[in-house]
């Protein structure tokens, strides 16, 4: 699968970090680079941001008293023990929906296969049905104290991936949605009335 560039995504855990090389830290990907050579160093690097995306070039003169460069969302530091090492790192834009990320690949992996033309919202909708049944399954016969986790997670992670391509496809933001849902959840069940208690809001 092709990976989205790096200047336009965000991998939100450390699994699709790996997939360039690099991981997670706090708000930032880091990647490192190693030679020992500073110029042939910069040189990987500056190939790396080219090839993700990044318009910034940057040269050895950019760098501070404490072999530090700092512009826009990049950040590289030289390794003070050898300078055989650089760091790369950009702030995350998807901080607060790192969901979209998340989305982005998903559709990516299916528009590769030319699979959109399949994926109506009504398709969608059956999909996410059937893959909750299918996760229901593992629990037919009372089986809770013998659940197959590997099992269990592919069924999960299935009704996700269906959950957000209808999202995507009906133009919902999944995360506001959530938000809204929440606040209304708020209102028809207050603490009061509801703590404890399995009615409906029209029940209470």
């Amino acid at each position: 699968m092709k990976l989205p560039k790096l200047a336009d995504y965000f991998p939100v855990n450390n699994a699709l970090a790996e997939l360039y090389g690099g991981w997670l830290e706090g708000p930032y990907f880091k990647h490192s680079f190693h030679n020992q050579d500073r110029l042939t160093l910069l040189q990987q690097v500056n190939d790396f941001l080219k090839e993700n995306g990044f318009e910034k070039e940057v040269s050895l003169e950019e760098f501070d008293d404490e072999n530090y460069f700092e512009g826009g969302d990049l950040s590289m530091k030289f390794d003070l023990i050898g300078y055989n090492m650089i760091m790369l790192m950009y702030s995350q834009p998807l901080i607060i929906k790192p969901i979209d990320s998340l989305t982005e690949l998903i559709r990516m992996f299916r528009d590769e296969r030319d699979w959109k033309q399949f994926h109506t919202p009504k398709n969608l909708s059956m999909a996410i049905s059937s893959e909750a049944g299918e996760l229901l399954d593992l629990f037919l016969w009372d089986r809770e104290d013998n659940i197959n986790i590997e099992k269990a997670s592919d069924e999960i992670a299935d009704i996700l991936i269906y959950l957000l391509l209808l999202s995507k496809e009906l133009n919902v933001d999944i995360l506001e949605s959530v938000v809204e849902k929440i606040q209304k959840n708020n209102l028809n069940y207050p603490i009061e009335k509801s703590k404890g208690v399995a009615k409906k809001y029209n029940e209470l």
